[in-house]
């Protein structure tokens, strides 16, 4: 669907203007500076969007006039949209051929003929690059968003891994090296000072026994001048003697000081043995963790490979076109799409608007003065290949150029295929319906 007939009246700067593209894939609205081609071009997406086309314009009604109006033939429909000088605007549209029948809810279905890059393909290229990216993506109905989950799940999880890696590292640096010939397991240190307790022991009562012998000599020395008036002394003591020497014959002192250096070197060895029980612990849990690390990596390598392999089996609008999956940019022949060519990015603009397919197949191309020849010869060529109808506005004052529009009229047409272009009808057109709809 395309335009067959723009007709304006009191639109802004124009006051009566009737435009036939006929075959024309593209029609150029020429025109010296603010004589009304913009204006002309304006009114197709006035007349299509309302308000929402008219955000800065605050006074739609060319000055001193006291209505304006717009219409639109599109064949299958024709869109009629007024608007008063007081502020209020109309919009009726009914179906196109000899029987014209009013629709219900005209605007919703204005919304559903127009692709959202129409009225401004180049607002593609002014787009960021996560936006750009998704309208790919929404286009080509590709939703990478699940892997894309997998990923960040995965990558989040080993950056986790890889601090509780660097921490055991660093705690394992810390500790010194094992010794060999270490016990299996700890000393048990509370048996030695048992141990060792029990030798004091023993000794005090060792030494009681040498002390009391000693004194039983004594008292034998002082007992011998006695021994007339002590014999039963004596001789008990002798008997006590005897006893207490044989005694001390067999008296073996524990080695008091050896156990205590066992002792004391029990606690230091037992630090050992704790640091190398650690880092055994510690060469385990590392062993994991790098067990883990690789597996999450490989998870990521995994969920990265699914994205590329959905994007290259993706069938992309433009030749060239595709996606940095690690900037999440678009790029055109492996450059950023940013980056390219002006030329480039409004090919590929134009190309992204006409791949949403709207049953309106017009567009329109701001700016077209400052393209050059390639670029024009271009957009001509997408238009005729897409079966397009772009409408471009140029600065012209040789009046030779598309559709010529002076002081907001139309002064001449030079359309090929199309002899009445820009013609204005002998008397204004008028809907064949009432213009009832208030918006």
């Amino acid at each position: 669907m395309k335009i067959i007939e723009l007709h304006i009246e009191n639109f802004k700067r124009l006051k009566a203007v009737t435009i036939r593209p006929g075959e024309n894939n593209v029609v150029e609205i020429s025109g010296r500076n603010a004589q009304g081609k913009s204006s002309a071009i304006d009114a197709i997406w006035a007349a299509l969007q309302g308000s929402s086309a008219l955000r800065n314009t605050p006074a739609p009604v060319r000055k001193g006039a006291e209505k304006a109006e717009i219409r639109l033939d599109l064949g299958k429909y024709v869109v009629t949209r007024n608007w008063t000088a007081t502020g209020n605007t109309y919009l009726t549209v009914t179906t196109g051929g000899d029987y014209k029948a009013k629709l219900n809810s005209p605007q919703k279905l204005l919304d559903n003929l127009v692709g959202d890059l129409c009225f401004d393909p180049l607002a593609f290229t002014r787009l960021g690059d996560k936006d750009q990216a998704d309208m790919v993506m929404s286009l080509l109905k590709l939703d990478l968003g699940d892997l894309e989950r997998q990923r960040e799940d995965a990558y989040e999880e080993r950056k986790a891994v890889n601090r509780d890696i660097s921490r055991a590292k660093t705690e394992l640096d810390g500790l010194p090296k094992s010794e060999e010939g270490l016990p299996a397991d700890p000393i048990n240190v509370s048996a030695l000072l048992q141990e060792h307790e029990a030798a004091l022991q023993e000794t005090q009562r060792l030494n009681a026994v040498l002390t009391k012998a000693d004194t039983l000599r004594k008292q034998l020395a002082e007992a011998e001048e006695q021994l007339r008036k002590a014999q039963e002394r004596v001789e008990r003591m002798k008997v006590e003697l005897d006893a207490a020497e044989t005694e001390a014959e067999k008296v073996v002192y524990p080695d008091v000081e050896a156990i205590k250096r066992r002792v004391d070197s029990a606690g230091e060895t037992n630090r050992k043995i704790e640091s190398a029980h650690k880092r055994r612990d510690l060469e385990s849990r590392l062993a994991a963790l790098a067990e883990q690390t690789e597996r999450l990596t490989q998870s990521i390598d995994a969920t990265c490979k699914a994205k590329q392999d959905a994007v290259a089996a993706a069938q992309m609008p433009v030749a060239g076109l595709s996606f940095d999956l690690d900037s999440g940019r678009l790029t055109l022949n492996g450059v950023p799409l940013k980056q390219a060519s002006r030329s480039e990015q409004l090919r590929v603009a134009v190309v992204m608007a006409m791949a949403q397919h709207p049953e309106l197949r017009v567009m329109r191309i701001e700016d077209a003065s400052i393209l050059d020849a390639e670029s024009m010869a271009m957009l001509k060529q997408l238009a005729a290949d897409n079966d397009y109808q772009l409408w471009m506005e140029v600065v012209d004052e040789s009046g030779e150029v598309g559709i010529y529009i002076e002081d907001g009229e139309v002064w001449s047409s030079n359309l090929p295929d199309a002899p009445d272009a820009g013609v204005l009808p002998t008397t204004p057109v008028t809907p064949e319906v009432t213009e009832e709809e208030l918006l």
